[in-house]
């Protein structure tokens, strides 16, 4: 199955999908990482315990939403279509080592809630 991220402007919120959690192990927390320079966005498991990290906690479907202006606004600029008030994208990522990896500049519009499509 595809791994997928959804980002949602309008409610500043990232979603991360059930098999990418799989694929990270099912961590207790996680790392996003953004690379600018590459347009990429990574998710790691928090194997340090880095204070950036952010705790799982899933829904009854087994996905983690998070709310971060900050990281929304951050990740913005690299996702075409993003910026407006209202847009979201879902993502699909590769696995790499200890990682799901997911390019910025090919999200896809998704709905206006921010689930990730199934």
């Amino acid at each position: 199955m595809d791994k997928r991220l959804s980002i949602n402007m309008k409610y500043s919120s990232i979603t991360i999908g059930t098999e990418t959690l799989h694929a990270l192990g099912d961590p207790e927390s996680i790392l996003i990482l953004v690379n600018p320079e590459e347009s990429t966005l990574a998710v790691t498991p928090n194997q340090n315990q880095d204070p950036r990290g952010h705790k799982v906690k899933t829904d009854r479907k087994g996905m983690m939403r998070l709310y971060s202006k900050h990281l929304c606004g951050a990740i913005a600029p690299y996702v075409p279509g993003l910026a407006e008030q209202s847009g979201a994208v879902t993502l699909v990522g590769t696995s790499q080592e200890d990682a799901v990896l997911f390019r910025l500049a090919s999200g896809t519009p998704s709905c206006a809630s921010g689930r990730i499509p199934t």
